[in-house]
């Protein structure tokens, strides 16, 4: 479901986006910014976010609640990757390089769901860009860090 917001809903949400680790070097002018140019969505228990193989150029930032990524297998099989909450982000390569998306996202508790689109983020300010990609690679860095530890630990 997708949530509109005149400026008064948006002043009600600026608070939450500040405790999102994405958001947090972000006034509240440019929170604002980023509200008015992409959308707040609700999702309810099991409904599918993204879909393995979709084609788009959406970046999302969970706002509230939980999500599971679910990658499909050989013979239709499925298996749950990881578990995604609050302050997450999802969708990075497919934002980034417009490749098919990689796995099923399912909400799996009511979760509310910021989404910009990357034609959005090209037609902000220079600021608010290089602010967006600075922390979009400073979340690359900790999913690779999370990676190798990862890779050290089936290493042995």
């Amino acid at each position: 479901t997708y949530l509109t917001m005149d400026t008064t809903e948006i002043t009600t949400w600026i608070p939450l986006f500040r405790n999102i680790t994405f958001f947090k070097d972000f006034d509240d002018e440019e929170i604002s910014i980023f509200l008015k140019n992409g959308e707040v969505h609700k999702y309810d228990f099991h409904e599918f976010i993204i879909r393995e193989g979709d084609s788009d150029t959406t970046f999302f930032v969970i706002i509230k609640g939980k999500v599971k990524v679910v990658k499909k297998l050989m013979f239709s099989k499925r298996k749950d990757i990881s578990t995604l909450e609050s302050g997450d982000c999802f969708g990075e390569m497919s934002f980034l390089l417009g490749k098919p998306r990689q796995a099923d996202i399912v909400a799996t508790e009511q979760t509310y769901i910021y989404q910009v689109d990357i034609n959005k983020i090209n037609e902000l300010s220079d600021t608010s860009q290089k602010k967006f990609y600075k922390e979009l690679s400073l979340m690359f860095a900790l999913k690779l860090k999370r990676i190798n530890l990862l890779a050290d630990e089936w290493a042995g």
